[in-house]
């Protein structure tokens, strides 16, 4: 089941990055949704697949975006390998969690990547792309709230 799961979770991964570097790659404070749903996943998942699923969600943002190398699959794997300690003190079935971690991965690979640049940080555009993306990561829990258990693309830890 883990390997069904981690397939679905992958074309949905790979659809919201086709989606985040096609339509909203223009629009200003847009919200990182592949990061989005990686965030969801890392919080709400089973802990077996955490760092697969940041894996996973990185490499397919890599796979569109025509700027990165390796970045996002770094990127997420790193914060996937960070969150596991704190994911114990976490009620990650709640928006909150899902949000709080969103908006802390977006804040961390804007800083790296504009650091990694050698650019200045432009901190109120990272400010409203970490909320915005707070907010996607809530809707998408949402979304997969009301699925079928069989249907989630992560299995349902609670906690």
């Amino acid at each position: 089941m883990l390997n069904l799961r981690l397939a679905w979770f992958a074309v949905l991964a790979l659809g919201l990055a086709v989606v985040q570097h096609g339509r909203l790659v223009l629009e200003p404070g847009a919200p990182d949704m592949p990061l989005a749903l990686a965030a969801w996943g890392m919080v709400d998942g089973d802990e077996d697949g955490v760092v697969p699923r940041a894996w996973i969600a990185g490499f397919c943002v890599d796979l569109v975006d025509p700027g990165s190398v390796c970045f996002h699959l770094v990127g997420f794997t790193v914060l996937a390998l960070a969150f596991l300690p704190v994911r114990r003190l976490l009620f990650r079935t709640r928006g909150l969690a899902w949000a709080l971690w969103a908006l802390v991965c977006t804040l961390v690979l804007a800083v790296a990547d504009h650091r990694l640049a050698g650019l200045a940080v432009p901190w109120r555009a990272c400010w409203t792309t970490a909320l915005m993306t707070a907010v996607a990561a809530i809707a998408i829990g949402g979304f997969f709230a009301w699925i079928p258990a069989e249907l989630r693309p992560v299995g349902k830890a609670g906690a």
